[in-house]
């Protein structure tokens, strides 16, 4: 029989399996696992980050777990390629599932990146079914009417279908409220109709801390989440081709579609993310369990916990420091020395650099280029 103590550090485990961004790691899988492989699901749960949720979806559609990997990799390279230029560049989430600090407590940095993987998610599966490889999604619908000077054709991106995908595949486990989880387990453990005293009085303080921190934090990742879909979902854009003698034009026919690159969306969100007027926005750990995301923040990133400034090595904080890392002190923003070293200087290398030049074309049919060799400086921060 469990003793109240059991109960309430099974029902902490139950509230921290939240909505985890984890299964980023299986950007690692590509290539390491056999995706026909009945046992696949298994090896990406132990190995890559699925929860147990995402483990049933894995058991009920293998196949899909590829393009899931693709989408983890999109979101990975995305990440860094949109930050690469600031102090937190985003390299910690290459170590997922395993995850740093600042991806972990609720902070503006995790926002973004919650955001940006459902984005990657809902993208990769949207364009993945209009090309056809997978098989039990159709066409998107067009829309009713035209302005007359086209006709609707083709097979438009079901970008809703992907962000369903996406929404089931990143949602929380399921949480209910503490009274009915408090109510259920201690009645598991045998301690009466719905447990007594153990549903008002948690085993310590810092267990109802625990509990309350992870609602508010599932309530966060779920709001983020949803932005990163709704941005995809707005990116669809009208594409047509015309039809005709020479080019003429005579019928051109459209069909709706997404970017042709992932990172057009990563620019929309950078633009969330940036310190502007549309930049995160904090609320109260409080305020989120008794009200919810606030109305104002409904197409804004939301955080509950303050950033490090990344200046320095700190791995209680997820900072990896900024010493090391190039800045250039020839332009304004972020990557400029004084920003990216935090005033403790830089140093200035002169490094001999060789490229191929005075290329020249040879009929037929080769390419003759020379070595040419320059000194280059390169700011490094202290």
């Amino acid at each position: 029989m469990w003793n109240r103590k059991s109960v309430f550090v099974v029902l902490s485990i139950c509230i921290i399996q939240t909505n985890s961004i984890q299964w980023l790691g299986m950007q690692k899988a590509a290539g390491k696992v056999n995706w026909e492989d009945v046992g696949v699901c298994r090896t990406l749960r132990k190995t890559y980050g699925l929860d147990s949720r995402q483990a049933r979806i894995c058991k009920s559609w293998r196949p899909v777990m590829q393009h899931v990997s693709r989408a983890a990799a999109l979101a990975v390279v995305a990440c860094q390629t949109v930050l690469q230029n600031r102090r937190w560049n985003c390299s910690s989430v290459r170590d997922a599932p395993r995850l740093t600090p600042e991806l972990a407590k609720g902070t503006k940095e995790q926002s973004f990146v919650y955001a940006l993987s459902s984005a990657a998610l809902t993208y990769t599966m949207t364009r993945d079914c209009a090309s056809g490889m997978l098989p039990s999604c159709g066409c998107g619908t067009h829309p009713d009417d035209t302005d007359g000077t086209f006709k609707w054709s083709g097979c438009d991106d079901n970008v809703r279908w992907g962000a369903k995908f996406a929404r089931q595949f990143v949602k929380s486990e399921n949480r209910p409220p503490r009274s009915a989880a408090v109510k259920r387990l201690a009645a598991a453990a045998g301690d009466g109709e719905y447990g007594g005293d153990v549903i008002d009085m948690p085993a310590n303080v810092n267990d109802e801390a625990v509990l309350s921190e992870q609602r508010a934090m599932a309530i966060v990742d779920e709001h983020n989440y949803r932005i990163g879909r709704k941005i995809v979902m707005s990116s669809m854009k009208t594409h047509c081709k015309c039809h005709g003698m020479s080019g003429s034009c005579n019928v051109k026919t459209c069909w709706r579609g997404l970017p042709n690159k992932f990172i057009t969306v990563g620019v929309k969100l950078l633009k969330l993310y940036n310190k502007s007027p549309e930049s995160p926005v904090k609320v109260g750990m409080v305020q989120v369990i008794q009200s919810g995301i606030p109305k104002h923040t409904e197409n804004s990133l939301v955080y509950i916990t303050e950033s490090s400034d990344y200046c320095n090595y700190d791995p209680r904080v997820g900072s990896y420091g900024t010493v090391g890392r190039k800045c250039n002190t020839t332009i304004i923003g972020n990557e400029n020395c004084l920003t990216m070293c935090c005033g403790r200087g830089y140093t200035t290398q002169i490094i001999e650099q060789t490229e191929r030049c005075q290329c020249k074309y040879h009929w037929c049919c080769y390419v003759n280029c020379q070595n040419c060799t320059s000194l280059v400086k390169r700011q490094i921060c202290n």
